[in-house]
Formats: structure tokens, sequence, C-alpha cells
């Protein structure tokens, strides 16, 4: 049967529907009702998602926004916008505040303590400019986060945190979501970690007045070292150092000078 000839079968069946009696349309009406309600009986006991499934899916969702907004914001990185991307945000942050992991704000983990604002963390990775190759030092290990973005774009990353509670919690958890090429050690941060230096990079995500001698010393000729200076963690206040001939020159967004002296092993 052609496509037309279905057609003009299926209007002489309609027509024939409307001229019959009223009764027998009732009855039709009726058929018409069930088997709706049976679809949609049917629809109801099709497997829904559970709510740790639709959470999840949020989580990716804003996930990604985060992303964009920092794209729009400036950063052009690409290893730092790969390290953003792998790296979930809302495992880091304590449960009471999972819904707030992505957006741009830092989150209070406990008193005194802070998890930065995702672009501050970008433009300061963006100055650190890690290579793969690299060995980086990470000072203030916090939840662990800004250990694990800098892990997936360098080769080893060696983090320090002065709370034993804090030091030991972030430790199990990079271990659990499998980021095995971070080490993670309680004591000074700004004394650093000395047993395993010299170290290509050094990411300070804690705020210092003024840049310890011993990360200095535990710098890698050509290395780098990206800090904020003062008392909070901002845009405005990164600064980069860099090791160059043994000399430490320091620039951040209004000045290149020179400071410190010769190389120390």
């Amino acid at each position: 049967m052609t496509t037309m000839a279905r057609r003009m079968r299926l209007s002489r069946e309609t027509e024939s529907l409307l001229i019959e009696s009223p009764g027998k349309q009732s009855r039709h009406i009726i058929l018409v009702m069930l088997t709706a309600a049976g679809f949609l009986f049917a629809g109801c006991l099709l497997p829904s998602k559970d709510p740790g499934e639709r959470e999840q899916e949020s989580f990716a969702l804003e996930h990604g926004k985060l992303i964009l907004r920092l794209e729009n914001a400036g950063i052009k990185s690409r290893s730092v916008l790969e390290a953003l991307r792998a790296v979930s945000r809302h495992h880091f942050v304590p449960e009471k505040y999972a819904g707030l992991g992505y957006l741009d704000r830092s989150i209070p983990v406990t008193p005194g303590v802070e998890l930065p604002k995702p672009s501050v963390l970008a433009k300061m990775m963006e100055s650190l400019d890690p290579g793969s190759d690299n060995k980086a030092l990470q000072v203030g290990t916090g939840t662990g986060y800004q250990a694990a973005l800098l892990s997936k774009a360098v080769s080893r990353v060696y983090s320090v945190e002065l709370l034993p509670s804090m030091s030991r919690d972030s430790a199990e958890r990079l271990k659990r979501l499998g980021y095995g090429n971070v080490d993670v050690k309680c004591g000074d941060p700004l004394a650093g970690w000395q047993e395993q230096a010299p170290y290509d990079r050094i990411l300070v995500t804690i705020p210092v007045a003024q840049l310890p001698q011993a990360l200095v010393n535990q710098l890698r000729e050509n290395g780098r070292i990206v800090y904020c200076r003062g008392n909070r963690l901002s845009a405005e206040t990164i600064v980069t150092v860099f090791k160059k001939d043994g000399e430490i020159i320091t620039s951040d967004s209004s000045s290149q000078n020179k400071e410190g002296g010769k190389n120390e092993k």
C-alpha cells in the first residue's frame, strides 16, 4: 500500500469514527484514555536516576561552567585548563559546602583555613608555568586541591601541611582519589621539604609577607616560585620569583627587580 493510500484509508477511518453513534464514540475515547494511562504507568515503572547520580551530573555541569568562566576571565594556559578540568573541586571541600564547590569563591575549611578561589589558583599556576617533567613543591596542602591541580601539570608533587589532622586527611583523600604522584608530609610549610630538593617549581598557596629564604634555597637553577605577598591570596598580590645564574629576580604586576643573593646549595 502506498503512502497516499494509507493516508486516504486513515482519513476514512477518522471520518467514520467522527460520525459514529455517541455511545460508540465514548467507548473509543475511554479506550484511548486507558491506553494513555497505561503508557504513563509504564513510564513510572522505568528505572529512574538515583539522587547520587543526579548530583554527580549537576557537579559535572557546574564544573564545566566554572572552566568556561575562567577561560572568559583570561586563563589561556592549556596545561592549567586541562588540570582544572581533570580535578573535581567538590571532592576537596567540606561536605556541607559541596554545593559551592564550583563557584569562583574561597570556601572555609577550618577556622583560619580557606580553600582559595579557583581563579586565583589558576592565575598562580599560569605564572608558575609548570612543565610535565618538573618536580614541584606545594606549600600549604590544605584539603589537597592545590596539590591535585599541580599534579596534573608536573611529574611529581611534594606538599607540606602544618596541621597534623589536615595533613593526614589530605594524604588519604589524594590517595583515595588516585593522585599517586603526590606526597604529603606534616611540618612547617615555609621550611619546605629539604630532603626532596631541589625543585623546578614551588607553589606557595598560603599568603606570606616575605618569601622565606628556605624556599629560595630549595629552588633549582632556572626554576621559579609563585606566591601571594600580603595577608591573603588574591590575583592582585601574585609574585613570581625566578632563579637565573644564581640570582633571584622577582616580578609582580607592577615591577621587576632583583632580590636576594647567590644560589645556596
